[in-house]
């Protein structure tokens, strides 16, 4: 995937990991907004040496889970 484009939410199943800057387009955040809560424990994460990769399908639950609670309101 080039780094310009960035994953959709359904194509976050046939992921294993995704880079910070694509779960912040997906969360609609900033990056730096997205790597603190990296850091916080707020998003579910990978951390290989400094490199911090976020884990696709925790991520796409938490997306979907946040979309039925919002609906169900």
């Amino acid at each position: 995937m080039p780094s310009s484009t960035y994953p959709t939410l359904d194509e976050l199943l046939t992921l294993s990991t995704i880079s910070v800057e694509a779960a912040a387009n997906l969360l609609g955040i900033s990056r730096q907004a997205a790597y603190n809560a990296a850091r916080r424990g707020e998003l579910p994460v990978i951390e290989v040496g400094r490199r911090i990769r976020i884990k696709a399908r925790p991520l796409y639950v938490l997306l979907t889970d946040t979309a039925t609670n919002d609906v169900a309101e």
